[in-house]
């Protein structure tokens, strides 16, 4: 029963290497499962720094998307600012904004 499971691995570890298409390491007749294991470790982490990378230069693009829309919705609604003389007391500064509310 075991041994049939073992057949069953190699087998199913041959049709793997095979449908990867793996060679062996030079001097080696076999590819072995450590082998199989290593090169996979190697393209796992490459694509995780990749996917990372990836990941941050698409945030920084809709970042940049999200603040130009804000600045363009903030550029069509300008708001007047006035020059408040600082000198003046509040009884003026009340009588201009009075005077500036009457006018409009």
């Amino acid at each position: 029963m075991e041994e049939s499971h073992l057949e069953n691995a190699q087998k199913s570890f041959q049709t793997t290497v095979e449908y990867f298409g793996m060679k062996p390491k030079a001097g080696e007749k076999e590819i072995t499962p450590s082998y199989v294991f290593m090169v996979w470790y190697e393209f796992c982490s490459d694509f995780k720094t990749i996917w990372k990378r990836e990941s941050k230069n698409i945030s920084k693009e809709r970042l940049k998307m999200a603040q130009a829309s804000v600045s363009k919705l903030t550029s069509e609604k300008k708001v007047e600012t006035k020059k408040v003389n600082p000198t003046a007391s509040l009884k003026e500064r009340l009588r201009q904004k009075e005077t500036s509310v009457a006018t409009s």
